[in-house]
């Protein structure tokens, strides 16, 4: 609606777009204060600043990959994170040919140090992209380090205590869920 040239919306308007009732934008929106004026709708620039800071997104949390094979190099060339709330600041690898080389700006750090440069850097966030077989010694370092939230590409599931976040990102579940989409469609 910005990119329209607009300067409000209403509840309804956002759910038509979001596909959900408007009472329940209105609610949602409600649970975190008052956003806008009855009868008037929201004021998109403020309502857009607001559920930024509501997720988190108006300040830059940096992370850490861990893991830079094939899907670690991507992602710290991925360039949607140079354009949203999060930032690769440091990556780790066991691999001495990797050490020391920089990608995309981030420096490859051996992953014997990762306690240190966790600690050193204040991290909050890191990235799992090793392989199975190392994923829950790196999760436990990670957590022993500071970090509160993890983002899981290996293909196992870790234990972490319940005050830390994980996601795990499971690529063949979601192709398989593709695959039954195609079959069922």
């Amino acid at each position: 609606m910005e990119k329209e040239g607009r300067i409000s919306c209403s509840s309804y308007e956002i759910g038509e777009r979001a596909d959900i009732l408007d009472t329940k934008v209105r609610k949602d929106l409600s649970s975190f204060g008052q956003f806008g004026i009855a009868g008037r709708g929201y004021k998109i620039k403020n309502l857009k600043k607001k559920i930024e800071e509501i997720i988190g997104k108006d300040s830059i949390w940096k992370i850490a990959v861990i893991g830079v094979g094939n899907l670690g190099t991507a992602l710290l060339k991925y360039p949607g994170f140079k354009e949203e709330c999060c930032k690769i600041v440091l990556a780790f690898d066991s691999d001495p040919q990797k050490i020391g080389k920089i990608i995309d700006s981030v420096p490859i750090y051996d992953i014997e140090s990762i306690e240190r440069e966790i600690r050193k850097n204040n991290l909050k966030i890191g990235i799992i992209a090793t392989p199975s077989e190392e994923a829950q010694n790196v999760v436990n370092r990670l957590i022993k380090s500071g970090i509160k939230a993890l983002l899981n590409f290996a293909p196992v599931s870790l234990s972490v205590p319940d005050d830390i976040k994980i996601i795990d990102i499971d690529l063949t579940a979601r192709l398989e869920a593709l695959a039954y989409y195609l079959t069922h469609k």
